[in-house]
């Protein structure tokens, strides 16, 4: 991390104007599976309404070589709004965890989690495995007493196994305010795609310092 200042950066994609995901390009997280490269990326066409996930594919063994190739739009059958996926592979089965919302309308933004049928498929329906639902103290610097501000949006960052269970990383966002902390969600050993498998923790970890800007 200490050379990622001074490391090689290359522009690998640009997408062509006019497509659903020619603009507001964000979150891109690379993964290799199955011999391949895949990035994944939330783009829309400059209406958030149509923000979805988009994956691109490149063969080549360096992913700053080869071509890059779009494989096309990720998401479940309902279409509903997505952002921020991150995929993991658990005893040879690939899953995906996004951002999204319940329904069609712009609101709170929570966790789902899928099987892939390969890394551009997902397989079957998506699943609820945690929502933004706590309240939590904001120091406010303007007001006589601590403010209580409800958490609006969770979104998954990263996963990691620990003890052979999976656990993915969200971060988790107050509407209207600075900043996000970041939080742990532990799947049980004979974890599924099933939300009753997921325990999510009280509180955040790490969280933010007070001198960090």
């Amino acid at each position: 991390m200490a050379d990622l200042a001074t490391a090689e950066t290359k522009v690998i994609y640009t997408p062509p104007a006019g497509q659903p995901y020619s603009k507001d390009l964000w979150a891109p997280e690379i993964h290799s599976l199955n011999g391949r490269w895949y990035i994944y990326f939330s783009a829309d066409s400059l209406n958030n309404l149509s923000h979805r996930v988009w994956v691109i594919e490149n063969p080549s063994p360096d992913p700053m070589q080869g071509e890059w190739t779009m494989k096309g739009k990720i998401g479940d059958a309902g279409n509903h709004w997505e952002i921020d996926m991150s995929v993991m592979d658990y005893n040879g089965q690939l899953y995906a965890a996004w951002s999204g919302w319940e329904g069609s309308a712009n609101g709170r933004q929570d966790i789902y989690i899928a099987k892939l049928k390969n890394p551009w498929t997902l397989d079957g329906d998506r699943v609820k495995i945690s929502q933004p639902d706590s309240v939590i103290p904001i120091e406010c610097s303007n007001c006589a007493d601590s403010v209580l501000s409800r958490v609006t949006a969770v979104q998954p960052s990263s996963s990691i196994f620990t003890s052979g269970r999976p656990m993915l990383i969200i971060g988790s966002m107050v509407k209207n305010m600075p900043g996000r902390n970041s939080g742990p969600v532990p799947g049980r050993p004979a974890w599924t795609t099933s939300g009753a498998s997921w325990n999510n923790r009280p509180s955040p970890c790490p969280q933010k310092s007070r001198t960090t800007p």
